[in-house]
């Protein structure tokens, strides 16, 4: 009995010991997909990650491209491309305000929990928070 409570606290150690942590930079580049809640709607699609830039599936149509500015480890700075065919007179306002800042607030298991904050008018900006977790598409 004393060999069995041995060797069960030896594993229980070892796989410790060998889980692996995620870190900001873990989410940086890869497949994901996003849930979140904005203006009171939930929703949910996949994104395909780069060094520089995202691409986002909302559904039938095609992806949409999105730059991504990295400010620090785990913060970034989300804009649209003005020479893309889908730029839209509100991408260029929001591109105009500063962007959509995201913030990397907690990691769990293989999701990130984030805030985002982006002005939608002179006087308006929109706090939207939500997790991008690993994903295969």
């Amino acid at each position: 009995m004393k060999g069995i409570t041995r060797l069960i606290a030896v594993l229980l150690i070892s796989i410790g010991s060998f889980a692996q942590e995620l870190s900001c930079a873990d989410f940086k580049e890869g497949t994901f997909y996003i849930e979140a809640v904005s203006l009171g709607i939930e929703f949910r699609y996949d994104l395909v990650r780069y060094p520089d830039y995202q691409e986002e599936y909302y559904g039938a149509g095609g992806p949409v491209k999105v730059d991504i500015r990295w400010i620090d480890e785990c913060s970034y700075v989300l804009t649209k491309n003005p020479a893309d065919t889908d730029f839209s007179e509100i991408d260029k306002k929001i591109n105009g305000w500063g962007g959509i800042v995201v913030e990397l607030i907690r990691i769990e298991e293989n999701c990130y929990y984030f805030t985002s904050l982006f002005r939608v008018s002179e006087n308006h900006s929109e706090r939207m928070n939500g997790k991008i977790c690993k994903d295969e598409i």
